[in-house]
C-alpha cells in the first residue's frame, strides 16, 4: 500500500497543476487528486457511485459557493486503468439521500494505468453544498487511509439517472478511504451557466452562447424571414384597334337603324 505522504504530496502537485491551467487565481479548488492504491475501489457491480461526505484533514468534497465547474480532475493508478467519470451530488435534507445534478462527460471515460493527472473540461452550475464524486464501473480511485473523519456514501449497483433522487450508503465503520477526484469552481455573478473566467464571454449580460445574447436571425432565416413583396398585378394591355376596324363597327351600327 502507498503511503499517505506520497499521497499528499501529489495531490499538492494535481492542485497546483490544475490551477496553473485554468490561469485564475480565484477560482476554487474542491477535492484532491493522487495516485489511488485502495484495492478494486471503483469496481461496480455494473456501477459505482460515491461521493466524499468528510475528511479529517485537507480539502472539501463540497462546494463553498454556487457556481460553475469547468474543469474536473482524476490522478491515474499505477498498475490499473480505471473507467470513471466526476459525478456531482446535491443533499436533499434526508440523511444518505442525494439528487444527481450531472456528471462531467457524457461517456464513462477510460484512465490508462500510469498515464499521470488528467483534466476534462466541462460545464457544471451548481449550488453552495453540492458534493463531487465518481461514477465507475473498474479500476482504482480511491486512498484507504483509515482515519475516522474521511467518510463517504456509495451506491453499488445501478447507477441514478442524472436528474433523480438515489439512496446512498454511508462506509462500513474502520473502512475510511479518500477519493480521488477534484474540480476546479469559478463564479458565475450573472447567473448564465458559464464561469466567469474561462467560459463567460460577456460578463454581466446572460446569454446562450459563451454567456454571451444569441445574435440576430437574419433575414431569411425561418425565425426572421422577410414578408414576401405583394405580387404586382399584371395590367390587361389595351388592345389598339387600326381606323378601319373602327370604320367597320360604325357601318354595321347604321345597318342595324
Amino acid at each position: 500500500m502507498r503511503t499517505l505522504a506520497k499521497t499528499i504530496c501529489v495531490a499538492a502537485i494535481g492542485a497546483t497543476a490544475l490551477m496553473a491551467a485554468s490561469g485564475a487565481s480565484a477560482a476554487t479548488h474542491v477535492g484532491a487528486t493522487f495516485t489511488p492504491g485502495t484495492g478494486n475501489s471503483c469496481l461496480g457491480t455494473p456501477d459505482l457511485e460515491e461521493l466524499q461526505t468528510g475528511r479529517a484533514s485537507g480539502p472539501s468534497y463540497a462546494t463553498p459557493s454556487a457556481g460553475v465547474i469547468t474543469v474536473w480532475s482524476f490522478q491515474a493508478d499505477d498498475m490499473v486503468q480505471t473507467v470513471m467519470t466526476l459525478r456531482v451530488f446535491r443533499p436533499t435534507g434526508t440523511p444518505h439521500q442525494y439528487q444527481v445534478i450531472a456528471d462531467g462527460t457524457s461517456d464513462l471515460q477510460t484512465i490508462p494505468a500510469a498515464s499521470g493527472l488528467h483534466n476534462f473540461p466541462t460545464r457544471i452550475p451548481v449550488e453552495a453544498g453540492d458534493f463531487i464524486g465518481i461514477r465507475a464501473t473498474s479500476g482504482e480511485c480511491g486512498f484507504q487511509t483509515g482515519t475516522p473523519g474521511d467518510t463517504f456514501d456509495f451506491n453499488s449497483g445501478t447507477a441514478t439517472a442524472i436528474g433523480a433522487v438515489g439512496n446512498f450508503s454511508p462506509n462500513v465503520v474502520a473502512n475510511y478511504w479518500i477519493l480521488d477526484i477534484s474540480a476546479t469552481l469559478e463564479a458565475d455573478a450573472d447567473n448564465d451557466g458559464f464561469g466567469d473566467e474561462t467560459q463567460d464571454q460577456c460578463l454581466g449580460t446572460t446569454g446562450p452562447q459563451n454567456g454571451c445574447p444569441a445574435p440576430p436571425a437574419p433575414p431569411n432565416s425561418p425565425t426572421g424571414q422577410q414578408a414576401p413583396a405583394a405580387k404586382k398585378k399584371c395590367k390587361k394591355k389595351k388592345e389598339k384597334h387600326s381606323a378601319e376596324s373602327a370604320k367597320k363597327k360604325k357601318c354595321k351600327k347604321k345597318k342595324r337603324k
